[in-house]
């Protein structure tokens, strides 16, 4: 009582400034006029009242105020006055109580409060609402930023389903997020495929949404503002390019499409949605391409196009398919429907239907001819049509739908004028007659084989061991190499076996074969 004027100075009642939530100012005429950091207001200090002064200009408690700025500039500043939590600080005035009189109790959490449709009872059902018109400041043209093209994607359309927020926003839970810039953060639907999608302010673009993972399309990266954008051909070709068919019957193999329209249930849901008259698993080898070999390719034409590249039908290209398999030219590759891959030998096993069992005729002794030890191996030709250089998608009588193997026997097998013959009795039983290769010659036994005995052929399946015409019988005790270069009793040279000419030599000096005599070391002239 007695301290006298040195107790009574700015600091002795209260802090200087005085401490949170007061402001940490000390500019106290900012707010409490006639103050200054040393001086009071004789007439107002110490009157049981805060008197505030607000550096705020007229008309603030109005949305359009500090609800705008607030959203350009976030809520910091708002702090330094009305506390951390907002509920008064030095000012006083709850931002809180306020905004609960007026109906939005839960406003911090509430994204309808700042932009969108307000909704007063706000949950996470109402998050749609959300989304402009109208924009933080009350925007509501579509040519505006903070507008764009929401509407487009939250509603969605004719051309898909309703686009959450979260395909292009993380949805925050509160009002840290406000900071006067709207976070663009694509979610997995936009980064479908492997698309790296981008944002510029102005534009998105690499978008899975908009063609970035798929061919053809005017325009993968539409203004956010622009108009008239969405529709057919902005995100793919319609058609798509190849190996996509030239088709544009799209509801043809898509449910619910037309040339014009889509499924908007199922348009850009991340799957290729294409019904087939094939089974499951057609574009396996074994469905769809032991299918074709059967029954021939003129029924994959009418919807893969004539020349089954897609062109005209609507199905896909074969040819692309195909390509992308390693097999560009799979149309005159002998072996791409039989034979080895591996080795390049085109004949089978395996036959057009995989298997390798000899029983069948489709692959029978093949392997037997193509591998034989006693004749040169055979072309294929000489067995069957010539089919060098043919291309099976023009070339109609080759795969032509019967899945038999024609047989048409060459000069080889008609030498001399033998009337060589096929016969196919079924699936596992053929057999070949009267051909010069199995003993339609002179002094051959003219055998008929069987094309699935897998009896290996020997001397004596064509003709004797001697041959019985001329003077083989008495020279029986005699090497066949005597008369044959390269012959033995038990082997032959393969290289002239079997070619359509008899070759004479070794001991035999001279041999004429109109007079049929010879002249040997072992004798004079003979008479054969």
């Amino acid at each position: 009582w007695t301290g006298g004027a040195a107790q009574s100075a700015c600091g002795t009642c209260h802090g200087v400034p005085p401490p949170a939530p007061h402001t940490t100012s000390a500019s106290c005429g900012a707010c409490h006029t006639g103050y200054s950091s040393g001086a009071v207001n004789a007439a107002l200090h110490l009157n049981g009242a805060v008197d505030v002064t607000s550096s705020h200009p007229a008309g603030w408690a109005a949305k359009d105020q500090h609800g705008y700025s607030a959203n350009r500039g976030g809520v910091a500043s708002c702090k330094s006055c009305h506390g951390a939590d907002l509920a008064g600080g030095t000012s006083g005035v709850s931002c809180n109580s306020c905004h609960a009189s007026a109906g939005y109790a839960t406003w911090q959490t509430n994204c309808t409060f700042c932009h969108g449709t307000r909704v007063a009872s706000y949950t996470a059902a109402n998050l749609t609402a959300a989304a402009p018109p109208a924009g933080t400041e009350g925007e509501t043209s579509a040519t505006s930023r903070a507008v764009g093209a929401h509407q487009r994607h939250l509603s969605g359309g004719s051309l898909g389903k309703a686009v959450a927020c979260a395909a292009c926003h993380a949805v925050p839970a509160d009002l840290a997020h406000l900071d006067g810039t709207a976070t663009v953060a694509f979610g997995a639907d936009a980064r479908r495929d492997g698309a790296v999608p981008a944002w510029n302010g102005a534009t998105c673009a690499s978008t899975y949404c908009h063609g970035a993972t798929v061919a053809g399309g005017t325009n993968k990266a539409p203004s956010w503002t622009g108009a008239a954008q969405s529709a057919c051909g902005t995100c793919h070709g319609v058609p798509p390019p190849a190996p996509h068919t030239t088709s544009t019957s799209c509801g043809t193999c898509h449910t619910g499409y037309s040339s014009t329209t889509v499924n908007p249930s199922l348009h850009l849901n991340g799957a290729i949605d294409a019904t087939s008259s094939h089974p499951a698993g057609w574009a396996a080898k074994d469905q769809h391409g032991y299918s074709a070999t059967r029954g021939g390719l003129a029924s994959c034409k009418s919807c893969h196009g004539a020349n089954l590249d897609g062109a005209g039908g609507t199905g896909p290209s074969c040819a692309t398919c195909h390509a992308s398999a390693g097999f560009a030219s799979w149309q005159t590759s002998c072996t791409f429907c039989h034979g080895n891959r591996a080795t390049g030998l085109a004949s089978p096993p395996v036959d057009t239907q995989g298997r390798s069992v000899a029983t069948n005729v489709s692959v029978g002794v093949h392997a037997s001819h193509l591998g034989t030890t006693i004749m040169a191996t055979p072309a294929c030709s000489a067995c069957h049509p010539d089919r060098t250089g043919s291309n099976v998608i023009s070339d109609a009588a080759h795969v032509d739908g019967n899945a038999v193997a024609e047989v048409s026997f060459g000069a080889l097998a008609r030498t001399g004028g033998a009337a060589a013959a096929y016969s196919r009795t079924s699936a596992t039983a053929a057999s070949c007659a009267s051909t010069y290769c199995h003993g339609k010659f002179t002094g051959g036994t003219s055998a008929t084989m069987s094309w699935t005995s897998t009896a290996q052929a020997t001397c004596t399946s064509c003709h004797g061991a001697p041959p019985s015409t001329g003077r083989h019988s008495k020279h029986s005790g005699r090497s066949c190499g005597d008369c044959h270069p390269g012959y033995t009793t038990t082997a032959v040279n393969r290289t002239t076996h079997v070619d359509g000419a008899k070759q004479v030599g070794n001991r035999i000096t001279s041999w004429n074969a109109t007079t049929r005599s010879c002249a040997m070391t072992c004798h004079s002239s003979e008479t054969w």
